[in-house]
């Protein structure tokens, strides 16, 4: 049995930034995406790629920047929050006028899950051979199986899915059980970020969240 508590997110909002940019100038000038004192977002002083030194990818690690930062955008009609991050610091320095496109891309992928009605436990679960059903890995509930004839039981589980009274099947005339759904299946959505660098347009560079991609194009 594989199982995964999870926290599912709604897609509608953007994930939360985990980096925010520095921005290095060809004078050795330094810009950073907010202001550290007060939290507010700080626009880009050029949108020219071209004419940065160097890019940074700082990782959120101060809990009271990212705390001023989301009071800042709690302000706004459209808000970006920041969380903490367990992400490295990336420099890219590029020779002279090759950085040509930065970037961040958002991936959603949609799952499956159960959301236990005991304990409201939410976890993600895999059928593997030593469990062919879903166990709440908090409190062990499971879903239960009843026969019309003889009430809950515990029921042999077909390869195809059916769910047979073990007391019915000895009689010769087997008949499927109903489920009592203590275990409710539920769509969830989790939402990436990703930051890209291109270089010249031949390299992409791609920061996820456990791995850095690079890619020739």
């Amino acid at each position: 049995m594989r199982q995964e508590i999870v926290n599912p997110e709604g897609a509608d909002g953007p994930a939360p930034l985990q980096l925010f940019w520095a921005l290095e100038d060809k004078e050795g000038e330094v810009a950073v995406q907010y202001d550290l004192d007060t939290g507010e977002e700080r626009k880009i002083p050029t949108a020219k790629p071209h004419d940065w030194a160097s890019i940074a990818w700082v990782p959120f690690r101060d809990p009271d920047l990212v705390n001023r930062i989301n009071y800042e955008q709690n302000k706004l009609q459209n808000p970006t929050y920041v969380d903490l991050s367990p992400l490295p610091f990336i420099q890219i320095i590029p020779k002279a006028g090759e950085l040509s496109r930065v970037t961040r891309r958002g991936y959603l992928e949609y799952f499956s899950y159960y959301q236990c009605s005991a304990c409201d436990t939410t976890f993600k679960w895999k059928k593997e051979d030593d469990d062919i059903v879903p166990v709440c890995p908090n409190c062990g509930m499971t879903n239960t199986w009843a026969c019309d004839i003889h009430g809950e039981v515990s029921p042999i589980h077909l390869e195809n899915g059916e769910n047979r009274c073990p007391h019915c099947e000895k009689t010769g005339i087997p008949r499927g059980c109903r489920k009592i759904r203590n275990l409710v299946q539920k769509d969830g959505v989790s939402q990436r970020r990703h930051y890209v660098a291109v270089i010249e347009d031949k390299i992409e560079i791609e920061i996820g969240d456990d791995r850095i991609i690079i890619r020739s194009l």
